[in-house]
């Protein structure tokens, strides 16, 4: 499983600090100042979520605790 931050609506530099002061660097980030990243998910605002299966399949959601993530990944891919 790989987890990928999308930052958007902001500058890249904007982006990497948020990502530095929030302390969510374990893991990879994409700046997606375009926005392209966010329509082809059909994002329309933060914070969302979106599991996309090995075959492609996605789910999407919008706020979510760590309990919420983790019992979505264990229905999605478990």
């Amino acid at each position: 499983m790989t987890f990928v931050g999308v930052g958007s609506q902001d500058s890249a530099a904007s982006i990497a600090n948020f990502v530095s002061s929030r302390g969510v660097d374990g893991f990879a980030h994409i700046s997606d100042v375009s926005g392209d990243v966010w329509r082809m998910f059909e994002i329309s605002g933060q914070p969302a979520y979106v599991f996309v299966s090995a075959n492609g399949s996605e789910a999407r959601f919008g706020s979510l605790d760590e309990g919420e993530i983790q019992s979505n990944i264990n229905n999605l891919f478990g």
